[in-house]
């Protein structure tokens, strides 16, 4: 994984200068534009979800030969496991095809996502849970969530690249609540 994350940074480096080189040759147009600075942000994106994935591996190395977590807590953190690697999977498919509708699965299935870290926040409420395993189960629990809205946010980025509509300023799950 530390070697990934090695590569991630030198992948991000290498799509970031790749973007300047293209700026510097030529005067592009408005589509050219948008795929640069797009791809710039998407190339952005990979150093946090790196960094994310690089806590939860020190996390499990600080603990082992024991988990971090309660078995209990298992079946939600491997049900969140499974949807991030599926969500991966759709991320590099998409980056190939520009494919809109897997960019749709991929931003509408957010709310799964969010619906598992709502479960992590009552598995502290277990009996076989200790003050460790709290600590644990909440910090995994964001850093998989911030994984999953790295994966969303690269969508929409794929997204505004081919069609030029920018998703990112979409209104997000709480921004319809009324708090009063």
């Amino acid at each position: 994984m530390i070697d990934r994350h090695l590569k991630c940074n030198a992948l991000q480096s290498s799509e970031i200068d790749h973007c300047d080189t293209l700026l510097d040759q030529q005067r592009p147009a408005a589509d050219d534009l948008r795929v640069a600075f797009s791809t710039t942000h998407l190339a952005s994106t990979v150093d946090p979800m790196g960094d994310l994935a690089l806590h939860v591996v020190h996390d499990a190395r600080r603990t082992y030969p024991v988990a971090a977590i309660p078995e209990s807590a298992l079946p939600v953190f491997d049900d969140m496991i499974d949807f991030l690697d599926y969500t991966a999977d759709q991320l590099v498919a998409l980056v190939f095809n520009h494919d809109d509708e897997t960019a749709d699965v991929i931003i509408l299935a957010e709310h799964e996502l969010d619906n598992l870290v709502q479960q992590t926040l009552h598995l502290p409420l277990s009996d076989d849970v200790t003050r460790q395993h709290t600590v644990d189960i909440v910090l995994l629990g964001r850093c998989l969530e911030r994984l999953g809205d790295h994966g969303v946010y690269a969508a929409r980025r794929v997204v505004y690249i081919g069609s030029g509509i920018d998703l990112a300023n979409e209104p997000t799950r709480d921004e319809d609540i009324d708090l009063d």
